[in-house]
Order: structure tokens, then C-alpha cells, then sequence
């Protein structure tokens, strides 16, 4: 006899409709889960990877979650997204969405996967290419600026008299 007779199996339903997703390190994931058919009483988690060499990755109340890993809304009973920030390499793998059994925490029901792809991001050379910009325009600046005034005469040049220039 079924744990909760008024649920039948077939009615329960692990929707992950995204099939699969790129993106680069650094970025924020967006990992949807919607479980529909009135299920049971107890808990959805996050998994990368399959059968025994699965990680868990999210859990509610669950320590060992993730730490940039949240839930889009915590109080829901049918929406399980999840958000993995500042994304690496390691994160990379297929994702599953899996609505568990209450006490025994067995896999009751597992979405289909969301594939995730993540390359290294080019951002990191933004910033050493801006840097560089600015430290050849100060010096055009200041090369520009030198020969400004020594075509004046507004300041002395080091090496020459003073007093032969009136």
C-alpha cells in the first residue's frame, strides 16, 4: 500500500524544462524546477551528477547546500528554481531536480536534467586593458604638457640660465 494512498505516482510531476544552458564563470544560474500533482509531504533537492557520484547541491534547511546556491521563493510548495552565483568551471555537469520521500529521503520522482555548460569569461581582461589605456593617455598627457611649456617658456628647464633668457 502506497505511503499516501491519495497520491498516485503518475500524478506527480518533476518539470525541469530547460534541457540546457551555457554560461561563464562568474555568472548567476538560473536552474528551474516545478513539481505539480499535489505531491506529498517532503523535501526537493538539487543534484549534479548522477547515482552514487551525485553531488547534492541544494536542500532546504540542508547545511550542506551550497553556499551560493538559494531558492527563488523558499515558501513555495511547487516552485523549487534554484540560483547558483559566481558559477566555475566545477559547476559544469547535468542538473537534477529530485522530489524525495518524507522519511526515508529515497528518490521518489527526478526531473529529466538541465545540462550546463560553463566556459571561462573573458571580463577578466576588461579591467588590465582599461588600466593600460589610462596610464598611456596620462603619459601622452604628460609628454604633451612638457613640450607645451618649454615652447612657452612659462617655467625654467633644468640646464639653462635664467638670466639668458631675458
Amino acid at each position: 500500500m502506497p505511503v499516501f494512498p491519495d497520491v498516485k505516482d503518475q500524478d506527480i510531476e518533476v518539470c525541469q524544462q530547460q534541457r540546457f544552458l551555457s554560461a561563464q564563470t562568474g555568472d548567476t544560474l538560473k536552474l528551474e524546477c516545478r513539481v505539480t500533482g499535489g505531491a506529498p509531504p517532503g523535501p526537493v533537492v538539487w543534484f549534479l551528477g548522477e547515482g552514487s557520484a551525485r553531488k547534492l547541491v541544494y536542500a532546504d534547511k540542508n547545511h550542506n547546500s551550497l553556499k551560493r546556491v538559494r531558492r527563488k521563493t523558499p515558501e513555495s510548495d511547487t516552485d523549487f528554481t534554484i540560483f547558483i552565483r559566481n558559477l566555475t568551471l566545477e559547476d559544469a555537469g547535468k542538473y537534477y531536480c529530485v522530489k524525495q520521500k518524507t522519511a526515508s529521503q529515497e528518490d521518489w520522482k527526478t526531473g529529466y536534467g538541465t545540462q550546463v555548460v560553463v566556459k571561462e569569461s573573458n571580463r577578466q581582461y576588461i579591467i588590465p586593458s582599461a588600466t593600460i589605456a589610462c596610464l598611456f593617455l596620462a603619459g601622452l598627457f604628460t609628454v604633451a604638457f612638457y613640450f607645451y611649456v618649454k615652447k612657452k617658456k612659462v617655467l625654467p628647464i633644468p640646464g639653462e640660465d635664467l638670466l639668458s633668457t631675458i
